[in-house]
């Protein structure tokens, strides 16, 4: 058994990736451009058809075994959002960082925050800022719409995702709803 959230995961995650980048090394650029087109198609395809409150197959970084359909199609889309954001920096172009793309993968991106709160008590305000703005209320046991907080948190909505797909903490938890908040991860890239 793979220790879901250790370096063991993490390296065999790594190696499948270096597989598949060894096998497309030889296709062409607009090849890869058309495989994108055909598989974005078919999933939303697949989207398009599927009962989004049936039961899936589980989302780890969500902590459910057996999540709603809607969520799990949310992980793929956040999926390829940050690989595409990812080429975007690394081609210094413009992201699609306004509410309907960035938006929905802070939408995805919050159930995770539950888990990273997972051994804190008290209620956690998550103030996002920048191009897209959300106010959540959290806890260990999920969202609530509206509370008394104990504490805060303002972050960019740049700096959330970046912080929920990095292969390691950006920051050490330091205990508190803010330190745990700081190791939100909903995604192994």
């Amino acid at each position: 058994m793979i220790d879901a959230g250790g370096d063991e995961l993490v390296a065999r995650l790594a190696r499948r990736n270096q597989q598949w980048i060894d096998a497309c090394a030889p296709l062409s650029g607009r090849v890869l451009r058309d495989l994108l087109f055909a598989t974005g198609a078919e999933v939303d395809r697949c989207a398009a058809s599927a009962d989004l409150d049936a039961r899936a197959e589980g989302v780890a970084w969500a902590a459910v075994a057996q999540a709603p359909a809607w969520l799990c199609l949310a992980r793929e889309y956040t999926e390829r959002w940050v690989h595409q954001q990812q080429l975007r920096d690394a081609l210094e172009r413009p992201g699609l960082i306004d509410d309907p793309h960035l938006g929905a993968v802070l939408d995805t991106f919050k159930w995770a925050i539950p888990v990273a709160l997972a051994n804190t008590t008290g209620f956690l305000r998550i103030d996002i800022t920048g191009e897209v703005e959300r106010i959540w209320f959290a806890d260990r046991s999920g969202f609530h719409a509206d509370a008394d907080p104990d504490a805060t948190v303002t972050i960019a909505a740049d700096v959330f995702w970046r912080q929920c797909t990095a292969p390691r903490p950006l920051t050490d938890g330091d205990g508190s709803l803010v330190g745990a908040f700081r190791m939100t991860r909903a995604i192994i890239v």
